[in-house]
């Protein structure tokens, strides 16, 4: 499970690779998505991650397929005891690092 905690707007190449050791993406592929739509910024989401207590299963709905950058689940889904992935003063010093490069 995960919270966003920040949003940002990006339109320059520079953000991005300050931010490169943070995200999953290449950075070939971020700077497509950059370029995208070059009138448009790319959002970029802060994510604080947890782990579930117990693993949920969902099922694989049709409308959960295609491009989307959000879903609306179907069902409720029981998170039950969540435990952060990284410590607050740990998430903290990164998201530090992000905002900076962002702001």
């Amino acid at each position: 499970w995960c919270e966003v905690t920040d949003k940002f707007e990006v339109s320059e190449q520079t953000a991005l690779d300050e931010i490169a050791p943070y995200h999953i993406w290449t950075s070939d592929y971020a700077n497509k998505r950059l370029r995208w739509r070059p009138k448009q910024p790319l959002t970029i989401a802060l994510l604080r991650m947890y782990a579930l207590e117990q693993p949920q299963a969902l099922p694989v709905l049709g409308e959960y397929g295609g491009c989307k950058s959000w879903v609306d689940l179907a069902e409720d889904v029981h998170l039950g005891d969540m435990t952060p992935v990284l410590s607050d003063d740990a998430y903290e010093a990164q998201a530090q690092v992000i905002r900076a490069a962002l702001n």
